[in-house]
């Protein structure tokens, strides 16, 4: 269980880093931010095959997809100052009940 933790964390790590590059990206056109947000989500990628093997498809995806949706949120309101709307916050919210309420009624 534990190691299904540590792997996802590092999933999100890495997917929150690759789509910070890829903004810094999109505002600077420096191509190095590219080719440390393609290597960010090949890590991406390794660790959700690692994640597949430990949990079932719908778990494993649901988890990361809700975390990250919420980390990326952080960064993008805290790093790069953008502003978000009230039903966007009760969205996020929405997302990390979600996120609870699959854990807690998870058989695995």
């Amino acid at each position: 269980m534990m190691k299904f933790w540590t792997i996802l964390l590092a999933t999100l790590v890495a997917d929150v880093i690759g789509m910070t590059f890829a903004r810094k990206f999109a505002l600077s056109h420096d191509r190095v931010f590219a080719v440390l947000a393609v290597l960010s989500f090949a890590i991406v990628g390794i660790c959700m095959i690692q994640l597949l093997q430990l949990r079932g498809i719908a778990l494993a995806n649901a988890l990361w997809a809700g975390a990250s949706a919420f980390a990326t949120l952080l960064i993008g309101v805290f790093y790069f100052r953008e502003q978000i709307s009230a039903p966007q916050v009760f969205g996020i919210f929405a997302i990390l009940i979600g996120i609870f309420l699959i854990e807690f009624f998870s058989k695995n």
